[in-house]
């Protein structure tokens, strides 16, 4: 039985010099504000997040260093969250309202709002982000 070849994306300078995929580090930040706006986001956004990646790395020394760098998948994952809430403040500005100034800088989206879940819920989200919930948080959910 004949099955069709995978089609990969090829490899580019980022990742072979760094190691890093753009693609699959932009299909992070996007799946982020997806969860975070529970809004759908077309994939070209991650395409032209990894095809920006490429191209700065390309062409600007400064930014070469950082992302080739101990932190420079922060660093690539920062910027990518910067251009993503640029994107969406040009294309879908319903969005970008909903997102707090600090992802517009590059931080990561604040985990959804504990306190307001049911327990099987809290006891999902524990399981998905290990030890970023406080234990504050799921001790006063959990004696509810």
């Amino acid at each position: 039985m004949n099955h069709p070849a995978k089609q990969y994306t090829p490899v580019g300078p980022v990742e072979r010099v760094t190691g890093l995929c753009p693609l699959y580090l932009a299909f992070i930040v996007t799946d982020e504000v997806r969860h975070y706006c529970q809004a759908d986001l077309p994939d070209s956004f991650s395409d032209q997040l990894a095809e920006r990646a490429e191209k700065v790395f390309a062409h600007n020394d400064d930014w070469r260093r950082k992302i080739k760098g101990r932190h420079g998948r922060d660093w690539l994952l920062a910027f990518m969250r910067h251009w993503l809430a640029a994107m969406l403040w040009k294309q879908r500005s319903e969005l970008f309202v909903q997102l707090p100034n600090s992802f517009k800088i590059g931080h990561p989206l604040p985990l959804p709002n504990v306190e307001s879940r049911d327990p099987l819920s809290l006891k999902f989200l524990r399981i998905q982000h290990g030890n970023s919930l406080s234990s504050a948080a799921c001790c006063r959910s959990s004696t509810r």
